[in-house]
């Protein structure tokens, strides 16, 4: 029998030890869950409590339940992939390369483009915004775990510029990835003191109303980023320079 839950209830606790082995591959896709009698004894659960997880999981595109086969594991493009539980599972620690490379990818289609328009769009409350997270991000350099929430207002702060509801709640439904994200690549005094002038001309570029610059910015700063997770992750390529040590 696993551990039981701390300061969980059983229900979400069922659903998401099911769910990450899902996520991280431990059941693959389009195979069946262990049946309900292993897992209720597994669990240390009751029936009722076991299938209202497996609901939520079907619910999430996870699971799905055939006949004779009990649930089964759904393909990987099927499954809700942001939903925040599901983007939580996939990129906890350690995520797969895979994983991480697609958020980048992500990050590279949405983030310049959302820069642009904020560029267009900004009001000035906005711009105080990204001075504010910029100033908690210099005060922070000594501290990641400080930094790296800084750094995410900021960012928050331009999708929130282009008054864009749709990209704002994408924004915001990828938080917790986006924060693993930060986690792995922002992760020394150096790194953040070099990413300090890139974010200032991002947010130069979208004060002066200056669209192309700003998604030209705010992509090489991404591209930045990209190649100190292909560092850290060890697949830099010889002459692929990281621009800052640990």
């Amino acid at each position: 029998m696993v551990a039981g839950p701390s300061g969980q209830g059983l229900h979400d606790y069922v659903t998401t030890e099911i769910g990450r082995r899902i996520v991280r591959g431990e059941y693959h896709p389009d195979s069946s869950l262990p049946i309900e009698g292993r897992l209720v004894t597994e669990f240390g659960v009751s029936r009722a409590t076991l299938r209202e997880a497996l609901r939520t999981l079907r619910g999430k595109g996870l699971i799905e339940t055939v006949t004779r086969r009990g649930s089964r594991v759904r393909p990987e493009h099927e499954w809700h992939l942001l939903d925040p539980q599901v983007l939580g599972w996939r990129y906890e620690s350690p995520a797969r390369n895979q994983d991480l490379d697609d958020l980048m990818q992500v990050r590279l289609i949405l983030e310049p483009a959302a820069a642009r328009l904020a560029a267009k769009t900004r009001s000035p409350q906005m711009v105080a915004s990204m001075h504010m997270a910029l100033d908690k991000m210099r005060a922070s350099v000594r501290d990641t775990e400080a930094f790296i929430e800084a750094d995410l207002e900021f960012h928050a702060a331009i999708f929130l510029a282009t008054g864009n509801s749709i990209l704002i709640h994408v924004n915001s439904m990828m938080g917790v990835a986006m924060a693993a994200h930060r986690h792995l690549h922002t992760r020394s005094q150096r790194r953040h003191r070099a990413t300090m002038s890139e974010h200032r001309e991002v947010l130069r570029a979208i004060e002066e109303r200056q669209p192309r610059q700003a998604e030209k910015a705010l992509r090489e700063l991404i591209e930045a980023a990209q190649r100190d997770v292909l560092h850290y992750t060890g697949r830099a390529t010889q002459s692929g320079a990281r621009r800052s040590g640990p």
